[in-house]
């Protein structure tokens, strides 16, 4: 119980303290984090959305299955690409790892997923039990399992890929819109802001994840969705 109150909260003054270490190296010429985004950004511009798709689809792939965090992975990419067209290139991503772990599941076999995600895996088991749209929402919305384990459990319990699909998309894709409008954000603020803008963008980003913990935190109290081992 203490983990699931405090570690939002946790992770919101983590975020703020990394934000002001990386405003103060900044300004101590330690960082030009502004000069290398511009610079990624400005050779991104001379490529077709096509060919950035078929350069940032395959990192997500090869980096979500080796258990790198979503969100920052989704965060950067906001951040590059801006809070619109990031979205859509992180939507991508996501949920084409989402098809390529349900596959891979399915191809694995429960057994073996046991053996390697432990017990939280028995814990999603049994929501998937219920083979529904709402339940693979819910645990898409709620971290109960590492992301990974969880999609590939799915496809290893022969639920129907539409209705698995179709869970994922609406659990997923709210939280990415919320993390690339913040990297879209923290991309300005980089380029053009001052010590001001670093400040309001700070607590503005605090207030909105603590919204969406929040948001998620009442969803797993309506659903009785327990994160817990």
């Amino acid at each position: 119980m203490f983990r699931k109150n405090v570690a939002p909260g946790l992770l919101i003054l983590a975020f703020i303290a990394l934000l002001a270490l990386w405003q103060w190296l900044s300004q101590q010429g330690e960082l030009d984090a502004a000069a290398l985004v511009s610079d990624i950004r400005s050779y991104t511009r001379s490529m077709t959305p096509l060919a950035i798709a078929a350069c940032l689809v395959p990192v997500y792939l090869l980096l979500l299955h080796l258990m790198f965090p979503l969100t920052v992975l989704v965060a950067v990419t906001g951040l590059l690409f801006g809070p619109w067209v990031g979205f859509l290139y992180a939507g991508l991503g996501t949920l084409l790892f989402s098809a390529t772990s349900f596959w891979l599941g399915d191809v694995i076999g429960r057994d073996a997923l046991f053996r390697l995600g432990g017990q939280r895996l028995h814990t999603v088991s049994r929501y998937l039990s219920a083979r529904g749209v709402r339940v693979i929402f819910l645990i898409s919305l709620l971290p109960i399992a590492p992301f990974a384990f969880t999609n590939m459990l799915a496809g290893a319990s022969h639920i129907r890929f539409r209705d698995y699909m179709l869970g994922s998309a609406a659990g997923l894709l709210p939280g990415v819109a919320v993390v690339t409008l913040l990297g879209g954000e923290l991309g300005a603020v980089l380029e053009h802001g001052g010590t001001l803008d670093w400040i309001l963008f700070a607590l503005a980003a605090a207030g909105i994840l603590a919204l969406f913990f929040a948001f998620r935190r009442w969803i797993r109290l309506r659903s009785g969705v327990d994160g817990s081992p």
